[in-house]
């Protein structure tokens, strides 16, 4: 957090990094070929459009096929796992994968939370969601409405 001021804590606690309680903190790739690749059935590849706060949508999910899913294991998600959007206009939504998804994917816009045994997975959504309206956000003329990325840093 260079040249972040740390906000002052309460008496007991102390600042923690991520890493420490996460086993996977990582983000997706977008299959090659893009959209002209997904198919009617398959392996769910999960967008920022699907993340929403604190809620899975699950309308406008995509799918590739099983051989583009060995191609992306790096992406794929484990029931459980915390989504957060890294990534243009929903920066900042989080939810949890719904267990009945999995196996699914996430494209480079979806960021993977896989929280260890020391954390609740219900306590990072929270956080994220808490502190979601103090990310540090270019504003969208200011990016010429270019995407913009979500640094950890500022979780």
């Amino acid at each position: 957090m260079t040249g972040t001021k740390r906000k002052e804590l309460p008496l007991g606690w102390r600042w923690v990094l991520l890493s420490d309680y996460a086993e996977k903190i990582g983000s997706g790739i977008t299959p090659r070929g893009g959209q002209s690749i997904y198919v009617d059935r398959g392996v769910p590849l999960i967008r920022s459009q699907n993340v929403h706060m604190n809620r899975f949508e699950p309308r406008g999910l995509a799918f590739i096929t099983e051989e583009q899913d060995l191609e992306m294991a790096g992406s794929r998600v484990q029931p459980g796992d915390i989504l957060l959007n890294i990534t243009g206009a929903s920066i900042g939504r989080v939810c949890t994968v719904p267990d009945h998804f999995c196996p699914a994917n996430v494209n480079q816009h979806v960021s993977i939370i896989r929280p260890t045994s020391k954390i609740n997975s219900l306590f990072l959504i929270l956080l994220c969601y808490f502190n979601s309206n103090t990310l540090t956000i270019p504003s969208r003329s200011a990016c010429n409405n270019a995407r913009y990325p979500f640094a950890f840093a500022h979780a």
